[in-house]
C-alpha cells in the first residue's frame, strides 16, 4: 500500500511540474471523421478531419453545435483542409472574428455563420453552393471576396442584412444569385462579371449606399424588386442580352435620372421606375409591354415610343407631360 501511494504522489508531481495545453473538454467529433476541440491559449477552434461536418439547429428540437457551451472561449474558427462542408447552424450567433475556410469545402450550409462578428471572409473556388442566410445579419463583415471556380449557387439572403459590407467580388462563373442575396448590405459599387445569368427577386433591394451598377452579358432578366429602394443609384448599364425587367426592379430610386434601355428589351414590370428620379429614358426599338404605373410619378417631361410599345394602365400617370408614338 505505501508502495502504490508513493507511485501516485510522484505522478501527481509530474503532472504540476510538466507543461499543459488546456483545451475545453476532450476532443469530439462534429461529423462521421472529423474532430474539434478548441485551444484555449490562442481561443481557437478547431474542426479536423474530412468529409462533410453534421448539421445542427438552434430551436428546442434541434440539436445545437457541441461547441455552444464554450461559446465565450472562441475568437477564431480554424477549419483544416480535408473538410468538405460547413454545416447548418455551425457557427450561428457565435461572436469570433476570423474563419479560415478551406479550398476543400464545397457546401455551406444553411445558417452557417449566421448573426456572427465576422468582419471579412474569402470564399475559395471549391466551394458549390453558399445556401440560404448562410451569412446573414453579419453586421460586423464588411468584405466577401469569391474566387472564381466551382460556384452554382448563393442563396436566399445568403448576406441580406449585413449592414456594413461595403466590398462585394463576385466569381467569374456559372453563378445563380438567389432572392434577396445581398438585400439590405452596404455595398456602393457593383460590377457583376459576366457568367452570371440570373439574380433572384430583390437580390439588392434597400442597398442604399449603392451608386453604380454594371449587369453583363448574358442576363436577360432583371426580377422584381432587385435594385428596388436603392436611393443612391444613379448609374445602370444594362446589357444588350436583356429581354424584360421586372415589377418594382427600379422603384424608389430616387438618384437615376436616366436610363438606356436596349433594343433586345421587350417588357417593362409593373412599377419598375415607380418614383424613381427618372428625367430621361431611351427606349429600345422592340419594347412591347410596359406595365401599369411603370414610370408612375418620376420628372420625365417627355417620351419617344417605338410602334410597338403598348402603354398598360397608366404607366405614364403623374409623369410625362407628353408622349410621342411612332418614333423607332
Amino acid at each position: 500500500m505505501k508502495k502504490l501511494i508513493s507511485i501516485i504522489l510522484v505522478l501527481c508531481v509530474i503532472g504540476n511540474v510538466l507543461p499543459v495545453t488546456v483545451f475545453a473538454g476532450a476532443v469530439k467529433n462534429c461529423g462521421d471523421d472529423l474532430s474539434w476541440y478548441i485551444d484555449e491559449e490562442t481561443s481557437t477552434l478547431y474542426i479536423e478531419g474530412s468529409g462533410d461536418m453534421y448539421d445542427y439547429g438552434y430551436t428546442d428540437n434541434s440539436e445545437f453545435a457541441p461547441w455552444y457551451c464554450d461559446a465565450e472561449k472562441i475568437e477564431h474558427i480554424k477549419i483544416s483542409q480535408g473538410v468538405t462542408s460547413v454545416g447548418n447552424c455551425a457557427f450561428r450567433n457565435l461572436y469570433f472574428s476570423s474563419a479560415d475556410i478551406p479550398d476543400t469545402i464545397v457546401r455551406i450550409g444553411k445558417q452557417a455563420f449566421e448573426n456572427s462578428c465576422i468582419t471579412a471572409v474569402e470564399i475559395p473556388a471549391s466551394v458549390e453552393i453558399i445556401e440560404e442566410k448562410a451569412f446573414s445579419h453579419c453586421i460586423w463583415l464588411a468584405q466577401v471576396r469569391f474566387e472564381t471556380g466551382n460556384l452554382k449557387s448563393i442563396g436566399e439572403y445568403a448576406f441580406g442584412n449585413c449592414n456594413e459590407l461595403e466590398t462585394i467580388v463576385l466569381p467569374r462563373s456559372n453563378t445563380e444569385i438567389c432572392g434577396g442575396a445581398f438585400y439590405m448590405t452596404a455595398v456602393k459599387t457593383l460590377d457583376i462579371p459576366d457568367g452570371i445569368t440570373c439574380i433572384g427577386e430583390k437580390a439588392f433591394n434597400f442597398c442604399d449606399s449603392l451608386a453604380a451598377v454594371t449587369l453583363p452579358e448574358g442576363l436577360t432578366e432583371i426580377s422584381n424588386g432587385t435594385f428596388g429602394f436603392c436611393k443612391s443609384l444613379s448609374s445602370v448599364e444594362l446589357p444588350d442580352t436583356l429581354t424584360s425587367i421586372g415589377d418594382e426592379a427600379f422603384a424608389c430610386c430616387s438618384s437615376l435620372e436616366s436610363v438606356r434601355l436596349p433594343d433586345t428589351l421587350l417588357s417593362i414590370g409593373e412599377k419598375a421606375f415607380t418614383l424613381s428620379g427618372l428625367k430621361n429614358v431611351i427606349f429600345g426599338c422592340n419594347i412591347e409591354k410596359i406595365g401599369a404605373y411603370a414610370f408612375y410619378s418620376t420628372p420625365l417631361d417627355a417620351v419617344f415610343l417605338p410602334p410597338s410599345a403598348k402603354e398598360i394602365y397608366h404607366a405614364f400617370e403623374n409623369s410625362a407631360g407628353k408622349k410621342i408614338k411612332g418614333i423607332g
